[in-house]
């Protein structure tokens, strides 16, 4: 209860830093825990409340969804959630503002928040689904640690176990990233095209490319993409989708989004 948790404060010499007060007042002081079926956890902050005074990040999300992990392929087995993951990923959002266009956890699925700049730090971590309540703790471990998604899809855990879930929304986080990066090269170059007008064709987008850092490799790969058969920019949708499965420009659209 409040008294008890102020009696505790009050006996620890805490000056008030363990009061309810305080520890609502930090969200990645302690994770929270609910036992229901399935579970819930969550510690840290919410994509909203990221965007939000006094934060002001801009951050996006990923997300890891139990059934498309080796564990959760298991589980799943016999249940509505089979072969799920064949049906595609949920490539994490990004939002302009408070609770706009963020992606909620409609079934058993880790979201990380982090910030869309480098170096991407695990901003807060929300589980819907089972085992949350224990696996929240390693959300809590890369929370208070400034952990960043590198660091996450860096750690190795034993198999098979529903850790995984981490790696995959961390990967899913940097499709994100990946995405918005891509959008804003793509509009640069629309920008350049209709300024130009028809004089702008690939040529002119390489050329507009390599002032931007791109190699001569990097600029061709992306004006392959970039334009259609009748010469003129695809749309903006495709043009990231096709992107994201281009590896060689990956550079060139991170230092555009910079």
């Amino acid at each position: 209860t409040v008294t008890d948790a102020e009696t505790v404060d009050a006996a620890s010499g805490g000056g008030g830093g363990c009061s309810p007060e305080a520890l609502l007042a930090d969200a990645a002081r302690y994770p929270v825990g609910m036992w229901t079926i399935p579970e819930v956890a969550f510690v840290g902050l919410t994509a909203a409340a990221a965007t939000a005074p006094p934060h002001n990040m801009e951050v996006v999300e990923g997300i890891g969804r139990y059934s498309a992990c080796i564990r959760g392929h298991v589980h799943a087995v016999g249940t509505p959630s089979e072969g799920e993951y064949l049906r595609g990923g949920s490539v994490g959002s990004a939002g302009a503002g408070p609770g706009g266009g963020f992606t909620p956890l409609t079934g058993q699925a880790l979201k990380l928040v982090a910030t869309r700049a480098w170096p991407h730090r695990v901003v807060g971590v929300h589980i819907f689904g089972e085992d949350a309540c224990e696996l929240i703790h390693l959300g809590q471990t890369l929370v208070q640690g400034k952990s960043t998604l590198s660091d996450t899809l860096s750690l190795i855990f034993t198999a098979v176990t529903y850790h995984e879930l981490f790696q995959l929304a961390a990967r899913d986080a940097l499709s994100a990233i990946a995405a918005l990066d891509w959008s804003a090269l793509y509009r640069r170059l629309a920008a350049a095209e209709a300024a130009e007008g028809p004089r702008f064709g690939a040529e002119a987008a390489q050329a507009e490319l390599m002032e931007m850092g791109a190699s001569a490799a990097e600029a061709r790969a992306a004006t392959q993409v970039l334009f259609a058969s009748d010469g003129r920019i695809i749309p903006e949708a495709t043009f990231v989708a096709r992107a994201a499965r281009t590896m060689a420009p990956l550079r060139l659209a991170a230092a555009a989004g910079g």
